[in-house]
């Protein structure tokens, strides 16, 4: 295992890509500004960095997020759930 710089400040992490068998990018979370994630994103479509792995760490699980309103109605004799993706496969998909 080999700790490396941020790939998009320097070129150390690019230069020993040919020698490893897989890219951990770790992100934290409410530190990183989520557009910093396209660079992961950029590389690993590029196949600079195959076979990446993404771990968000420092997550508070108690912390909720968002805030909402809603209304509606209607009427019929099913109700069809929606499946929302997860921020993360949103973002890298």
């Amino acid at each position: 295992m080999v700790d490396t710089a941020p790939v998009n400040l320097v070129t150390d992490t690019l230069l020993v890509a040919k020698y490893a068998d897989m890219f951990v990018y770790v992100a934290r979370a409410n530190y990183l500004d989520k557009r910093m994630l396209n660079v992961a994103q950029n590389l690993y479509n590029e196949k600079k960095l195959p076979n990446m792995a993404l771990i968000l760490n420092d997550t508070d699980l108690n912390r909720g997020y968002g805030y909402g309103y809603g209304y509606g109605y209607g009427y019929g004799n099913a109700y069809v759930e929606q499946v929302k993706k997860p921020w993360y496969k949103r973002i890298l998909s």
